[in-house]
Formats: C-alpha cells, structure tokens, sequence
C-alpha cells in the first residue's frame, strides 16, 4: 500500500512539473500571444451577450413561461458572461494536449524532454487551442431541472429573432453528467457584432439554481490542482467525492420542481 502511495505521489509530481515545464515553452507562449488579439475580440462580443442575457430574462417575466409561476418565483434567477482568463485557458490546453497525447492511460514515467516535447507540439497545441469553445462564456441560470426543455425553445427562439445564430451544435450533461458530475445544457451561440471586430462563438451554459453552485464551488477546488505540487493526486478522489454530491443534488433539483407544482396546482 505504502509503494503505491509512493509511485501515485511521483506521478503526481511528474504531471506538475511536466506542467510547469508546458506553460513556459515557446509553443505555449506562441498560442497565449495569439489569445492575446482574440480575448480584445472576445471581450468586445462580452458586452453584446451580457446586454444580450439581461434583455432576455426581462422578457422571460411577460412570457408563455413567465405565466402561473409561484409567487415570488422567477424563470431565470441570473445570468453572468465572461472571457476566459489566462491561468484557465493554459490549464485546458495542457488537459487536451495531454489527453491527446494518451498520458491519461498511460502515465509518462519521467518529466523528461521526451514527454515535453510531446505536449509542447506546435500542431497539437495549435489544434487544442482551436478546439475551445468556451473563450467566451455565457450561462443563465434556471429554478429546477423541470425548467430546462421549455426554456430552452425560449432562449433558442428569443436568440434568434434578435440576430444570434444558435447552433445545431448541443451537450445536454443532464442524462449522463461529467465524471465529475457536472451536469446542465450547453448550446452554442454566434454573438452579433453591433461595433465588435467580428461575430465570435460563444457557449451559453444553462444550469439550475443548485448546479451553478457545484459548478462555482467544483471549478475553484478542482480547475486548481495543477497550481501546486502534488495536488493532482487529489484529483480522483475529488472526482468521485464532486459526482456524489452532484447526484444529490439532482435528485434535490426535480423534488424542488415536484414540490413546486404541488404548490402551484393547490
């Protein structure tokens, strides 16, 4: 028990310093200078679909679905927008281009060049950088999960009649959530330009009350592991320990929307 523990350290510590090694490679800093003219784009397109968001949930009130709702009870509680920051986007691409690399099944034996040279590839970075879909980031977010597919025709339909192009592009994590548990819609918005540079492709996250707030508390503890030494043996552990109080929550989401109708048919 206590060589596993050992060897399971010493990967840990090979994943860390493989990434410290990653974030200040040439290859990197070549794909963060290239961010770098994007995130001005991004940031531009960020005031549009923030207007874009609080517009939307104003009409949601006078709406089918605003109708013979509780009292006090709203369609969408919030909505929030934001550009991607740096230490998040290095993280991803590192996640990517080690994934790509098959290092999640077979673990590198050493943080020696020949693994760098690996995950610092030019192709494979360029690649995972134009796989992102999240550089800008939208979510609104529901009640309960009973919310979710009438909502939706609203968002998909408000979006467009008011020059967003909404993807045929759609993750629904509801059915089979995350390993981490994550669990919510994604749709994938173009955000008009209105004096932006140009259109730029957006993820609009849609979540209940209870699964933005895993979603806030599971992103700080889990989206930081790689920040220090070792921590990345923590990682399976949080995995399964986040999925299990995901699961709870889900069930406490379609009580709360079961309670709600009870309340609102009495």
């Amino acid at each position: 028990m206590e060589e596993v523990v050992m060897n399971d350290k010493k990967r840990a510590n090979i994943r860390f310093d493989l990434y410290s090694a990653f974030q200040f490679s040439d290859s990197c800093a070549k794909i963060m200078s290239s961010w770098q003219t994007d995130r001005m784009v991004c940031q531009a397109a960020e005031q549009v679909l923030e207007q874009g968001l609080m517009d939307l949930r104003a009409k949601s009130v006078s709406s089918d679905i605003g109708k013979n709702l509780p009292h006090g009870a709203k369609v969408f509680y919030s909505s929030n927008v934001r550009v991607k920051q740096d230490t998040s986007l290095r993280i991803k691409l590192f996640n990517k281009v080690w994934a790509d690399c098959g290092f999640d099944e077979s673990w590198p034996e050493s943080n020696g060049d020949e693994y760098l040279s690996l995950l610092t590839s030019a192709d494979r970075l360029k690649s995972a950088y134009s796989s992102v879909k999240d550089l800008l980031g939208g979510r609104l977010v529901l009640a309960c999960i009973e919310d979710f597919d009438r909502c939706l025709d609203f968002v998909r339909e408000y979006l467009e009649t008011n020059e967003y192009k909404v993807f045929k592009e759609y993750k629904d994590f509801r059915v089979k959530p995350k390993r981490d548990g994550y669990y919510g819609c994604h749709l994938y918005v173009r955000v008009p330009s209105r004096g932006a540079p140009r259109f730029r492709k957006a993820e609009l996250q849609i979540q209940t009350l209870l699964g933005n707030a895993w979603s806030l508390f599971g992103h700080d503890m889990l989206m930081k592991t790689l920040e220090v030494p070792g921590r990345q043996l923590l990682l399976p552990i949080a995995y399964r320990q986040m999925a299990g109080l995901s699961r709870g929550l889900q069930a406490t989401d379609y009580m709360f929307g079961i309670t709600r109708t009870f309340i609102n048919e009495s």
